[in-house]
C-alpha cells in the first residue's frame, strides 16, 4: 500500500513537471510569434543608417568603380557572449524582411562570413517584456563595425523608437 501510494506521488509530480514544460514551451513559442512580428513591423527601424557603410556614396570615390552594398541579415537572434538575462533566441525567415522597402537589396543568411560586398546585420539580446522591447544590433562590412541598441515601447498598439544607445564602433 505504501509503496503504491510513492509511486502514485512521484506520477503526479512528474505529469504535473510535464504539464510545466509543455506551458514553458507554448510560452516561449508566442513570445517568438511576438518577437518576429515586432522584427518585420519595425525593420526599417532596426536596419537603419546603411548609408554610412555604402562606400559607392562617398564622394571621393566617384571615379572609382564600386558595386552597391548589399545587406545581408544574419538569421538568427542570439545571445552575446558575456550576457546575462532572459535573452529570446530564435530564427528568422523571408516574411521578416518583406516590410523592407530601401534602394539596397537584402537577403537572409545562416552566418556573418568576411564578404566585402555586403554588409552583415545581426540582431541580439533581444527582450520583450510586457509593452517594452530591447534589441542589440550589430552592422559589419570588412573591419567597419557598428553596434547599437534599439530601446522600444508599445503605446496605442504601436512598437515606437524611444532610444538608440551607440554601444561600439570601429
Amino acid at each position: 500500500m505504501n509503496g503504491k501510494f510513492i509511486i502514485l506521488l512521484i506520477s503526479l509530480l512528474f505529469l504535473n513537471c510535464k504539464n510545466k514544460v509543455d506551458g514553458d514551451a507554448k510560452s516561449d513559442n508566442l513570445k517568438e510569434q511576438i518577437a518576429s512580428e515586432f522584427i518585420t513591423k519595425n525593420i526599417k527601424i532596426l536596419i537603419d543608417s546603411v548609408e554610412n557603410f555604402d562606400m559607392s556614396k562617398v564622394p571621393k570615390f566617384k571615379d572609382i568603380k564600386i558595386e552597391k552594398l548589399k545587406i545581408a541579415l544574419v538569421d538568427s537572434i542570439v545571445t552575446d557572449k558575456n550576457s546575462f538575462g532572459a535573452f529570446l533566441n530564435f530564427k528568422l525567415d523571408e516574411k521578416c524582411i518583406a516590410n523592407y522597402k530601401s534602394d539596397y537589396e537584402i537577403k537572409l543568411v545562416p552566418r556573418d562570413d568576411e564578404d566585402l560586398k555586403y554588409l552583415f546585420v545581426q540582431f541580439s539580446n533581444f527582450t520583450l517584456e510586457d509593452n517594452i522591447a530591447q534589441v542589440v544590433v550589430k552592422k559589419r562590412i570588412g573591419i567597419s563595425m557598428e553596434k547599437d541598441k534599439y530601446y522600444f515601447e508599445k503605446m496605442n498598439n504601436k512598437w515606437i523608437l524611444k532610444k538608440k544607445q551607440l554601444l561600439s564602433m570601429g
